[in-house]
This record gives C-alpha cells, sequence and structure tokens, in this order.
C-alpha cells in the first residue's frame, strides 16, 4: 500500500472518499455539526399557579432531549447542547417533575425519602399526557397547565 505524500492520481479517490465521509453526516445538521434546534420556551402552571424549579425534559426517540427547569414566573427556555439553544426539530414527550427532600432524609443519598410536588402522572416520560411538536415555524412559547 503507498502512502500518499502529495495529490498524485492514486490519492484523489481516497481523498474524495475522506472529505465524503466527514461531509454526509454533516447534511441536516446546523452549522456546528449538531442537529437543528428550535428555539423553545414556556410557562409552567399547576392549580393555576406558576411552578418554580419544576424540571422540564423534552424527549424524543430520534434525538438528544432537551432540558430546563422553571423560574419564580413558571416560565423556561429549552437547552439540548447550548444555553437555551431550544430542542431538536420533532415530536416530544414531555415530562415536568418537581421533588424536595423529606426533612431528616439521608443527606448522602440524594434519592432518599424524596416526595412529588407535581402529580407523578408528569413525571414518566412512558407514561406523561404531555407532548409536544417542535417544527420551524411553529409555536415555540408553549403553556403547561397541570392538573390532578
Amino acid at each position: 500500500m503507498s502512502r500518499c505524500s502529495d495529490l498524485s492520481q492514486s490519492c484523489t479517490p481516497r481523498l474524495l472518499a475522506m472529505v465524503a465521509f466527514v461531509a454526509v453526516p454533516m447534511v441536516g445538521c446546523g452549522g456546528d455539526g449538531r442537529p437543528k434546534r428550535i428555539e423553545t420556551s414556556g410557562i409552567v402552571t399547576y392549580r393555576g399557579a406558576p411552578v418554580e424549579g419544576a424540571q422540564v425534559m423534552f424527549t424524543s426517540p430520534n434525538a438528544r432531549s432537551a432540558t430546563a427547569t422553571t423560574d419564580a414566573e413558571g416560565r423556561f427556555e429549552l437547552t439540548t447542547f447550548d444555553t437555551s439553544d431550544g430542542a431538536v426539530e420533532g415530536k416530544h414527550r414531555v415530562t415536568i417533575t418537581k421533588t424536595e427532600r423529606v426533612p431528616g432524609a439521608d443527606p448522602n443519598n440524594p434519592y432518599a425519602d424524596t416526595r412529588h410536588l407535581l402529580p407523578t402522572k408528569y413525571s414518566n416520560p412512558a407514561k406523561t399526557p404531555l407532548s409536544a411538536t417542535i417544527v420551524d415555524g411553529g409555536e415555540t412559547d408553549l403553556t403547561f397547565a397541570l392538573t390532578d
């Protein structure tokens, strides 16, 4: 096997194959080589009041999840790769959770003795009744009014 140290005829096919190998996966991606994201924000309410400190997650079977934490007004901005870059285009299951540690819980175990402050039906991606479809030009400021 010869080594290519210049662009001789024997090297040209290998060079073209390498360029194609790198360029083809980038089709349909943003300029950063990642899937296209749509800036997505919204508000979460429960019993008519904004929910502060809730964890919001958009999960898609074909894309990386987007996450956010609600502020004092219940507002959130989704992050997939970079802060507030939104969600990948497509259909997502939406989970919203908020928990607190029970007083006296083991401080060394982050999963011990926590309780849900929102209905648990919103916390499981396989069972949540919430979904959102994110498309360019579609609705990107969403409202999730949670109920018991």
